[in-house]
């Protein structure tokens, strides 16, 4: 579909939303936080194909000036669960399955791409019409809904506050293999390693003349830092960390204790099926490999 037709029909359903009258019962909010290539998306699409939680398809993305007349669509349309567990770096390619929301999140954190925003650029967000509208989106599903939210995990203490019954999954992957992964979307995107890619955390102007190995390992080491920090600032029951390595090697067991502890029901055969799909990712033990273990140690010391 054409990016300008997308673009076109946005502009035109601005102010479409605060027509629409919304009730029944709120319901939780549920973002999955973490480093690129860390596993958020396979955990997105678990949460898609294998519970009967609300997420944000494809579909609903389409709508990101209106995301509530979306939701509406998207809730009458996709009621059937679909695990396929193959994305192309983060990018799934059925209109039912879950998409992360990137438009709907810079609009409205004013962000422009994935770097940390200062303390100004925070002050300057609407954080009520943000709450109301992640609040409306619940009711519409009636269900806890699950959001992969790379742009909000730097606003984690702010939308605690705001939304104290949020929910935040963290998911984790040896820096090592992420640091790798994150080198293979680096040449997806931009056909060259020593391009940026994905979320920048302040803090990463450090490393930013010692060449891709020690990046790429400083951006996830940094990144699960602030996470880190910001968690261990609310309650404990309202945040849940785990390894990629662990939900690879048993979803089944992992993610039915990270439903569970959610209050979401899990529609078994799917995740018997989905679990079947899923795999370690393999790396050549090459000259990058190496570099990236180097890098590591460096950078630890």
């Amino acid at each position: 579909m054409s990016n300008n037709f997308l673009d076109l029909m946005n502009e035109k359903l601005i102010g479409l939303d605060s027509q629409l009258h919304i009730s029944g019962d709120s319901n939780c909010n549920v973002f999955i936080i973490g480093a690129p290539r860390s596993g958020t998306t396979l955990l997105n699409q678990l949460f898609a194909g294998c519970t009967e939680a609300g997420y944000v398809n494809n579909l609903m993305a389409t709508f990101w000036n209106s995301p509530i007349a979306g939701a509406i669509l998207s809730n009458r349309w996709t009621k059937d669960n679909y695990f396929n567990g193959e994305s192309n770096f983060g990018q799934t390619s059925d209109y039912r399955e879950p998409h992360e929301f990137g438009a709907f999140w810079r609009k409205n954190l004013n962000m422009e791409g994935m770097q940390q925003p200062s303390e100004n650029d925070i002050n300057c967000i609407d954080w009520d019409n943000l709450a109301h509208t992640l609040d409306d989106i619940t009711k519409i599903f009636s269900k806890p809904v699950v959001y992969k939210a790379f742009h909000l995990m730097w606003f984690i203490n702010e939308v605690n506050l705001l939304i104290p019954n949020s929910k935040w999954i963290w998911i984790k992957r040896n820096t090592i293999s992420n640091a790798r992964s994150i080198l293979d979307l680096r040449r997806y995107l931009n056909s060259d390693i020593s391009k940026w890619a994905s979320s920048k955390p302040i803090g990463i102007e450090k490393y930013c003349n010692e060449g891709p190995y020690l990046e790429v390992v400083a951006q996830v080491e940094l990144i699960n830092k602030w996470i880190f920090s910001q968690l261990t600032n609310i309650k404990k029951d309202n945040w849940y960390s785990l390894s990629l390595e662990s939900l690879v090697s048993n979803p089944i067991d992992n993610f039915t204790d990270i439903a569970n502890w959610i209050g979401v029901e899990i529609v078994k055969d799917s995740l018997q099926v989905a679990s079947k799909n899923i795999h370690h990712e393999k790396f050549k033990n090459d000259s990058e490999l190496r570099n990236i273990e180097d890098a590591y140690i460096k950078f630890l010391s």
